[in-house]
């Protein structure tokens, strides 16, 4: 492994909004800037129509946010979770965040809806089960945690095979399949003002936040600084 770090690819299967994207920058950004380990980063821009890379090109793969639905007839989605499932198969390294991990659950055969409990916005607590406190990405973290969230659906149904790492009262918020494929519903990539902003802007549109942002949160980064070293290793 190089000193400059693992290779890992950004799937970009979306972008932040337009306002927080012109004050903050993109999402890509977000997941190069947050950890505290060194990585060499490439994008690879699905949602305009890049192909999946090989698997064999990166270390590991980390799967964006979006504000589009995996349930959306997206003309970039079929040949997205083919080559998820593919990977996955092979024993490659992959972190799904948000749409990102329900994107991971259907290419694998598990199911999203809306959440009937409505918006997950602001910061929320999760819990890590048995299997997430054992979890490689989540070391270091207590079993009961804050995070950052902005998400209406949500994974109803694993994919067979799948274990959850954590949940709350809103339901599932991360699993895993087999040892290197993660899925986690919060965003590890967020941080206070961005959240603030979310928090703002979805409210303007009649969205309520179902908790203030909570500083406390910005720890779940960690996610990212777990990944990153776990394909190191």
């Amino acid at each position: 492994m190089s000193a400059a770090g693992p290779r890992i690819d950004i799937l970009m299967a979306g972008n932040t909004l337009p306002e927080i994207r012109r004050r903050f920058g993109a999402f890509h950004q977000w997941y190069r800037e947050r950890p505290d380990r060194p990585a060499r980063y490439r994008s690879i821009i699905l949602y305009k129509g890049e192909p999946l890379p090989d698997p064999a090109e990166s270390d590991g793969w980390i799967i964006s946010g979006a504000s589009d639905s995996v349930s959306d007839g997206l003309p970039w989605l079929p040949a997205a979770k083919a080559g998820i499932a593919r990977a996955v198969e092979s024993g490659h390294a992959i972190l799904g965040v948000c749409f990102g991990h329900q994107l991971l659950a259907v290419a694998l055969g598990g199911e999203v809806q809306a959440n009937p409990q409505g918006w997950e916005l602001g910061s929320a607590f999760v819990e890590l089960t048995r299997s997430g406190a054992a979890c490689a990405i989540f070391s270091g973290f207590e079993p009961r945690f804050a995070v950052y969230e902005s998400h209406q659906e949500t994974v109803v149904s694993l994919p067979p095979g799948a274990e959850t790492l954590a949940s709350n009262e809103m339901g599932l918020q991360s699993f895993s399949v087999g040892a290197r494929a993660f899925g986690v519903q919060f965003h590890p990539e967020f941080n206070l003002p961005i959240t603030r902003l979310y928090v703002a802007l979805r409210g303007a549109k009649g969205i309520p936040a179902s908790g203030r942002p909570d500083p406390r949160a910005d720890d779940s980064r960690q996610v990212l600084n777990n990944f990153i070293k776990y394909i190191s290793t």
